[in-house]
């Protein structure tokens, strides 16, 4: 098998690294490697207790914090999130995504020809309440 090229792919923050090769004059994919970036700061379902919940409507939920949050756990599967740091863009968690696909794969980064990163959202900075 000749080696053409490796591309890169993410989506979100999880990216696969795919090698195209000619073998018998066929073009095939192979995946070669996987990454991902995991934030660490975890925002558990319990840190939602003193929120304030509203309906279609806009109106104040009645129900109890704790039923709600348990429905929604219960519905979701869903007990805690990730939040990327305020200082990363998602550049920033793209390139920590390609930095463990690359390790994973054992590819020698020199010998890739091009980089392809594609997703949805494009450089997004967090903004908080308190810039606005």
């Amino acid at each position: 098998m000749d080696f053409l090229m490796a591309v890169l792919i993410f989506h979100f923050v999880k990216s696969q690294l795919i090698r195209c090769c000619i073998y018998e004059e066929n073009i095939y994919s192979v995946i070669a490697g996987t990454g991902s970036f995991i934030p660490e700061n975890v925002i558990l379902n319990s840190d939602f207790m003193q929120s304030t919940f509203y309906d279609q409507d806009k109106k104040n939920i009645d129900t109890p914090n704790e039923d709600l949050i348990s429905k929604f756990q219960k519905i979701t599967t869903i007990s805690e999130r990730r939040y990327a740091d305020d200082h990363m863009v998602t550049s920033d968690m793209a390139y920590l995504a390609a930095k463990d696909a690359l390790e994973s794969s054992g590819i020698d980064p020199e010998s890739l020809d091009l980089i392809i990163v594609a997703h949805n959202f494009g450089n997004v900075k967090r903004i908080t309440a308190n810039l606005i």
